[in-house]
């Protein structure tokens, strides 16, 4: 009986390394949270009054500065003085760049607290060893 319980045991151990091996050719792609921003789908109807509220100057997880601002019907988003993006409201509190640029949520709290994500296109850079850092989405928290 003990000779047949080790030999389940055996065959069921080397059946689990079996099946964990990989042979060198073999590779598992694993995907990740991808950052990007979609062109806007839904666009949100936002007149001067509603948006007022959020025309403001946000300070960033990483010093920058996050800066929403109007002329006329048209709203505006810029970082520090980087170029500012039309944005288009795509719901209550969410606004993306019609160049897809910038994408943003911000909640505005009672408490005069806000939170809220950006995401943003960092453009390609030389690096001072001459090589180039690839155009990036990094996503930055709004404070």
């Amino acid at each position: 009986m003990n000779k047949l319980i080790l030999a389940s045991l055996l065959s069921v151990a080397s059946l689990a390394a079996f099946s964990q091996s990989v042979t060198p050719n073999e590779t598992v792609t694993v995907p990740g949270h991808a950052l990007r921003i979609d062109a806007p789908t839904h666009v949100r109807y936002m007149d001067k009054d509603e948006f007022y509220p959020y025309r403001a100057t946000y300070t960033l997880a990483n010093g920058q500065e996050l800066t929403l601002s109007a002329r006329g019907n048209r709203m505006f988003a810029e970082v520090d003085d980087l170029g500012k993006h039309q944005i288009v409201a795509t719901s209550a509190n969410s606004f993306t760049a019609l160049d897809q640029q910038l994408q943003m949520t911000i909640h505005l709290q009672p408490n005069d607290n806000i939170t809220g994500e950006l995401l943003m296109v960092v453009p390609e850079s030389t690096i001072s060893d001459g090589t180039v850092a690839p155009a990036r989405t990094v996503s930055l928290a709004v404070r």
